[in-house]
């Protein structure tokens, strides 16, 4: 691994690049937040359930955006946390 990025014990994604750590995870989740930004914004039918969920898969694109961007252990602890409290909610 090289440039600015901590050490990870396990690296199962892509290569590391200097200025974003995974780039092509990065642009994958920041397209997560637009699928659900998108919907909180233009739906007419919404109720608050739907909203919920939506603004779950918001916080789910942010948090891997962050994991993956960054590589720092915090982001990835929330990444994980934010895919659990989805999951819980649908189950």
């Amino acid at each position: 691994m090289s440039g600015a990025w901590p050490k990870v014990l396990i690296d199962r994604c892509e290569i590391n690049l200097p200025y974003v750590g995974e780039l092509w995870s990065t642009l994958t989740a920041l397209f997560i937040v637009v699928a659900g930004i998108v919907p909180l914004c233009t739906s007419k039918y919404s109720d608050e359930e739907i909203d919920l969920v939506n603004a779950l898969i918001v916080l789910n694109g942010i948090t891997s955006a962050l994991a993956h961007s960054t590589l720092l252990g915090i982001f990835g602890a929330a990444d994980g946390l934010s895919i659990n409290i989805g999951a819980a909610f649908i189950l």
